[in-house]
C-alpha cells in the first residue's frame, strides 16, 4: 500500500511539474538551465543506492537477513518437528492397534477356556457325585 502511494505521489508530482505547467523561458540566447525538458545525463545515478546507503541501512539490512534467516530456521524446524512427532505417534498407535488385537484374541481364548472347564467341572462333579452315590448304595447293601 505504501509503494501504491509513493508511486501515484510521484506520478502525479511529475506530472503537475512537467506536464501542467508551461514554459516561458527564453531559449533563444542557448541559455537552457530552466528548461524543465532538458535531457541531463543519469548516467550517474545508477549507482545511487550504494552512494546514499549508510553504515545503520547496512547493519539494518543484516539484522533483517539474519532475523529472517532464524524465521525460515524455526519454521523448518517446527515443520520437521511436527513430521517426526506424526511419524512416532502413528508408529505408536499402529502398536497399540496390534496389542488391542492380541488382547482381543487372548481374551475371547480365555471365555473358551472358561466354558470348557466350566462342562470339564460339570463333568468331574458328575463323576464325583455318581462315585459318591455309588458307594453310599453298596455302603447300604453291605449292612
Amino acid at each position: 500500500m505504501r509503494k501504491l502511494f509513493l508511486f501515484l505521489f510521484f506520478t502525479f508530482t511529475y506530472f503537475f511539474l512537467f506536464k501542467v505547467r508551461k514554459c516561458k523561458a527564453n531559449y533563444k540566447n542557448g541559455n537552457i538551465a530552466y528548461n524543465p525538458n532538458y535531457n541531463t545525463d543519469l548516467s550517474s545515478i545508477n549507482s545511487i543506492n550504494e552512494k546514499v546507503e549508510t553504515q545503520k541501512g547496512k547493519k539494518k539490512n543484516l539484522t533483517k537477513t539474519i532475523l529472517k534467516g532464524i524465521g525460515i530456521f524455526f519454521m523448518l524446524a517446527t515443520s520437521i518437528n511436527l513430521i517426526l512427532q506424526n511419524a512416532v505417534l502413528n508408529e505408536e498407535l499402529s502398536n497399540h492397534k496390534r496389542r488391542e488385537i492380541d488382547l482381543t484374541a487372548r481374551l475371547m481364548n480365555a471365555e473358551r477356556d472358561v466354558l470348557t472347564s466350566k462342562i470339564e467341572y460339570s463333568r468331574k462333579v458328575e463323576e464325583m457325585q455318581n462315585v459318591i452315590n455309588h458307594m453310599i448304595v453298596h455302603t447300604f447293601n453291605n449292612k
